[in-house]
């Protein structure tokens, strides 16, 4: 009872203010519109809630999957700031030494055990806003959705401001079409990477499209903006810098040309590939591990040491009927294989074809794999197989999951969103409006960071259900796009 009081407050707190604060006046929208916008996000996390608890839930209702490590974790790191304030702070900005701080005070943490696969571990960032969270949430996981949905709101309501002066629809519209895109309002209502997205993606557009705003605001949340992109999501940042500098390049050198201005820019990028092997060589090596390990992932397996190796094994589900399994132990009884690698780096796995020798394998970790799985052909560090992956790639990440795909029945509301969204962009293209020539190179920046981002996702990534929480900025710009195109009618245009 203490726990929804304490979760009502915090609600009717930001409820209110979104009323009566003048920071939160948006221009077009009537002083009420984002409170009504933000129970709309708390009802939505409250669905989030119920999904993963009560029907995907294992544990008596509990939160289940990342949203529930993530607030765990959170949990642990701030009980740190209690025990040692010192080490709380050592992990929080990543200062000194820190494996005997994470061996005694966080030997349960996943995030904090399991290496640092890239320069930027995005995982451990979220715990750290949890864990801040945590000093006022007291436990309490509604206060974290409703935080977080608090974030979302504010980068919702900074894309609605860069964007409205680029279309004829009313402001109304525009803004609770925002709020109500699905993808981005069930993700963008959960504890997990996705609001902060929403929020750095906010502020970017603001900077970029917002000529209203002082000089030394843009400096501001440019640097908020790419802070947040580059610790969550630096995949995202690097799609919008390709989209700017197309942007840039059309402005300058082919003003007036803003399509033959995208054939030169890609042809350059496809050309820089070929002058620059090297670096080429290396993109490709990292995006093929990066599928390697995702593929382990989705389809499961199992991570095993030998008594005569401290590296890890990985063996696929496939090999399962050629070994003999006994607990956490088991033995190679057939001719199998199995791929050998370093936890925490990026290079490349080496695949190894392992005999009945007599010894010992023990499992480090187990992977059930998952239900939303779907095969993908492996690039396997060759740039060639690469190029032949971009139309699979591509539909992955912006048509899938169809109907008859793998997974659980929240697919079928992807699905739908899909097929809403890509006949709206047709009607709009068919309905579109007289455009200047800024906003067919503002369009074509847009469609540069869809393609860019999608091929990313579709390259890497064999997990539907994952794919359509990484494509959500990608769906986000898309619907813009119509908003821009279209001609509305008499009922939802802009009338000032």
């Amino acid at each position: 009872m203490i726990e929804a009081l304490y979760a009502l407050f915090w609600t009717l707190l930001i409820f209110l203010s979104l009323k009566y604060f003048r920071v939160f006046k948006t221009i077009g929208l009537g002083d009420w519109d984002l409170s009504v916008a933000f129970l709309i996000k708390v009802m939505a996390g409250a669905i989030y809630i119920f999904i993963y608890s009560k029907i995907y839930g294992t544990h008596m209702g509990d939160l289940n999957y990342d949203a529930s490590n993530f607030l765990y974790e959170g949990k642990l790191l701030n009980d740190l700031f209690y025990k040692s304030p010192t080490a709380y702070f050592k992990l929080f900005f990543n200062i000194g030494e820190q494996s005997e701080i994470v061996q005694q005070y966080l030997n349960e943490s996943i995030h904090w055990s399991r290496g640092n696969l890239m320069l930027i571990n995005d995982a451990k960032n979220l715990v750290k806003i949890h864990s801040l969270i945590e000093f006022f949430s007291f436990n309490n996981i509604y206060v974290h959705f409703i935080i977080f949905n608090f974030i979302s709101l504010v980068g919702l309501r900074n894309i609605y401001l860069a964007i409205r002066r680029l279309t004829l629809v009313s402001n109304r519209t525009l803004f609770f079409a925002v709020i109500l895109l699905p993808s981005a309002l069930f993700w963008g209502s959960s504890v997990l990477k996705e609001p902060l997205v929403i929020f750095g993606i906010g502020l970017l557009l603001r900077c970029f499209l917002d000529k209203q705003i002082r000089k030394w605001k843009v400096a501001l949340y440019l640097f908020i903006a790419c802070v947040i992109l580059i610790g969550f999501k630096p995949y995202i940042l690097l799609c919008v810098s390709l989209a700017i500098a197309y942007f840039h390049f059309a402005a300058y050198f082919l003003k007036d040309r803003s399509f033959l201005a995208a054939i030169l820019f890609v042809a350059g990028i496809f050309s820089s590939v070929f002058i620059f092997s090297d670096a080429r060589r290396k993109v490709v090596q990292f995006v093929s591990r990066v599928q390697f390990d995702f593929e382990n992932i989705g389809r499961g397996g199992v991570y095993a040491k030998n008594e005569q190796d401290s590296i890890l094994y990985y063996f696929s589900p496939e090999t399962y009927p050629n070994l003999e399994i006994s607990g956490d132990y088991f033995y190679v009884r057939k001719q199998t294989t199995a791929y050998k690698f370093r936890v925490g780096y990026k290079d490349q796995e080496v695949r190894y074809l392992l005999e009945d020798d007599g010894r010992q394998w023990q499992i480090k970790n187990r992977i059930p794999g998952s239900d939303s799985y779907i095969r993908t052909n492996m690039i396997g560090d060759s740039f060639r197989q690469l190029i032949w992956n971009i139309p699979q790639a591509l539909n992955n990440a912006l048509l899938r999951p169809y109907f008859t795909d793998p997974g659980k029945n929240l697919k079928y509301f992807a699905s739908a969103e899909s097929i809403l969204l890509f006949a709206f962009l047709i009607l709009a293209f068919f309905k579109r409006r007289h455009l200047m020539e800024h906003e067919k190179r503002f369009i074509l920046s847009c469609l540069m960071f869809v393609g860019s981002l999608s091929l990313i996702i579709g390259w890497t990534t064999p997990v539907l259900g994952a794919i359509v929480r990484y494509r959500m900025p990608a769906y986000f710009v898309l619907l813009l796009i119509g908003f821009i195109l279209i001609k509305p009618n008499t009922f939802w245009k802009k009338v000032n």
